[in-house]
């Protein structure tokens, strides 16, 4: 495979012969997450609009009714590069563990349901300001003291302008 571009092309001239893959398996979860974040690889096809790669990818596309898909659109590929791409498109990966599984759903939850950190963020939050109002009692005490000792004190009214010992 000498050259790669990307181009967005016309669903309905995309040929899908001889493909490996016979049972295209239920779409219903890549149609939803086609739906939710686009397209995140292209599919391959040929200069002649043969798809190599992305058979399940491109009937989903048509399932939502799309007019275009990117390709990746390669040429100068022999018979047997095509075939090797398509082969190694659907079977060189490698599925998560049970346990990287687990992990990642399980992050996905928190993400979407921070309720748990929020509770704690407010608990957090109520535990500052009690501590907060613990170490500044004794000051606000003092100053609410300082304000009432202000208020009892006599006040004299305010001066005239008259000197009181010229009458």
């Amino acid at each position: 495979m000498k050259n790669r571009e990307v181009k967005e092309i016309s669903i309905s001239s995309i040929r899908t012969k001889n493909r490996t893959r016979q049972d295209l398996g239920n779409l219903d979860s890549l149609v939803a997450s086609i739906r939710k974040n686009g397209l995140l690889h292209p599919i391959v096809v040929t200069e002649d609009f043969l798809l190599v790669a992305g058979h399940r990818r491109l009937e989903a596309a048509r399932i939502l009714g799309w007019q275009t898909i990117d390709c990746s659109i390669i040429s100068d590929t022999s018979q047997e590069e095509l075939l090797q791409i398509e082969l190694d498109e659907n079977a060189v990966r490698k599925e998560f563990t049970s346990d990287e599984m687990a992990d990642a759903l399980l992050r996905l939850d928190r993400i979407r349901n921070p309720s748990g950190l929020k509770r704690l963020w407010r608990g957090l939050c109520d535990l500052a300001s009690k501590i907060w109002q613990t170490m500044t009692s004794p000051y606000r005490r003092l100053t609410n003291r300082k304000d009432k000792q202000t208020e009892e004190r006599e006040i004299p009214p305010p001066a005239t302008g008259e000197d009181p010992s010229l009458e």
